[in-house]
């Protein structure tokens, strides 16, 4: 009995399609399984009762046809388009069956109801008015058709016939309208169960991958402090030996001298890292809707004393992206850092050009900064460009601890995004952000 059910499944599951399958996707996999067969059992039927030779190849090659598309659309998961298809080869197989076999009866209406049903469950809510009224629209036309040319119609003698019918093609009709509104509401409930479900998925899958992240980086900052700070202290700590060895008071006085530059490297090494920390912090606060606009100028409001010295021209495009769902203070850091470096890379042979831009790739909110500044050779500092204490350009005079970047780097990849750069020297550079997938 478990043998039995077990080999069930494992059918059920070759013609349906894995368990990650969308639902409409395993129902068409069966329905085009199952069109394949049925269609193979007409055919074989149909001719052993009847020499039309005008029914020999549609009927052997509906059979294929239907075989191609659960082919394309089980193995190659080719499921969007195979379907619509599939839903205009069976009407057309509707049709031909309708006027050259028997026309109207019970199994000619049901076989149409089904390909109806089937068509509304597979496609989207918003292309079910429009296959309704195509499928009334067919009806209306097979009935006028028939009525014009009876003898056309394999089992009609005269226009009389069709008369006969006329209580049968309302009913039809009525029951198209019927079934499509019926699986309008369920599949609409059915899409919007799916959309919330798939949103809340996402979310948890972008909270799960911030926090792999933030552990990550959390390993990579005990690594960076033990290194950072074991440096200074143990030459402070040499010092120390050394002021109990010194004899001279100017000796200890030079000993003095780089003990209190060394405590003051410290301190600042200390106050970088508390800084870092602090966005670890942040990482906690809810996000909100932002608008790209204000927080840019927001930013460039605490430079505007650097635009107005450097002369620069700045220009915000977000035409293509205006609101993003983000921690408010970690993209205001974003902005600061890389628009501050534009300004403070600037070339001294031009004047300073930046422009910031959002845009949607692939799927992907996009910020990018272009500047027409100093530029890097990417050979040879891409691997460093975004670690702690680099600094570049430093026959520039730019003022630079070498933590911005690294900052950025870590607020953007804790927020489950990414960060790139081109840059060229002396042409300029330009950094891509990306926020989050939509």
């Amino acid at each position: 009995m478990n043998e039995d059910s077990s080999l069930t499944r494992r059918f059920s599951r070759f013609i349906s399609g894995p368990e990650e399958v969308l639902l409409e996707n395993k129902i068409f996999n069966t329905a085009a399984f199952t069109f394949a067969v049925v269609t193979v059992v007409i055919a074989v039927v149909t001719l052993n009762h009847t020499h039309q030779g005008t029914l020999y190849l549609p009927l052997a090659l509906a059979p294929v046809v239907f075989s191609i598309f659960f082919y394309n659309a089980r193995f190659r998961e080719h499921f969007r388009s195979t379907s619509y298809f599939f839903i205009i080869f069976s009407l057309a197989f509707f049709d031909y069956l309708w006027f050259i076999v028997v026309a109207f009866n019970p199994a000619v209406d049901l076989l149409f109801l089904l390909i109806l049903t089937l068509g509304l469950t597979i496609l989207p809510v918003k292309q079910h008015l429009l296959f309704t009224c195509i499928c009334v629209l067919n009806i209306l036309l097979l009935n006028w058709l028939a009525h014009l040319f009876p003898h056309w119609i394999y089992s009609y003698d005269d226009s009389t016939t069709f008369i006969q019918y006329l209580k049968a093609h309302v009913l039809l009709i009525s029951c198209i309208i019927l079934i499509a509104l019926v699986i309008a509401y369920f599949k609409r409930a059915y899409e919007k169960e799916r959309m919330g479900s798939s949103l809340q998925n996402r979310q948890l899958s972008n909270i799960n991958q911030a926090l792999q992240h933030r552990n990550e980086h959390l390993e990579g900052l005990a690594r960076m402090v033990s290194h950072n700070l074991r440096s200074p202290i143990a030459g402070m700590k040499m010092l120390l030996n050394l002021y109990e060895r010194m004899e001279t008071p100017d000796q200890k006085e030079d000993i003095v001298q780089n003990l209190n530059e060394g405590a003051f490297q410290l301190f600042d090494m200390v106050e970088d890292l508390s800084a870092i920390m602090l966005d670890y912090k942040e990482l906690n606060k809810e996000k909100e809707p932002i608008e790209l606009r204000e927080v840019a100028e927001t930013v460039l409001t605490q430079l505007s004393g650097q635009i107005r010295s450097t002369k620069a021209e700045i220009e915000l495009d977000f035409r293509e992206y205006q609101d993003v769902i983000y921690s408010k203070t970690y993209l205001e850091s974003i902005f600061l850092n890389l628009i501050s470096n534009a300004l403070k890379y600037r070339s001294p042979d031009r004047k300073p050009k930046i422009k910031v831009r959002s845009y949607l790739d692939k799927g992907k909110v996009m910020i990018s900064i272009c500047d027409n500044g100093l530029g890097l050779d990417l050979s040879q500092h891409r691997e460093q460009l975004f670690k702690m204490y680099k600094t570049f350009h430093r026959d520039s005079g730019a003022d630079s601890k070498g933590i911005g970047l690294f900052i950025t780097k870590n607020q953007v990849e804790m927020m489950g995004g990414k960060i790139t750069v081109e840059s060229h020297p002396d042409v300029g550079t330009t950094f891509y952000v990306e926020l989050y997938r939509v």
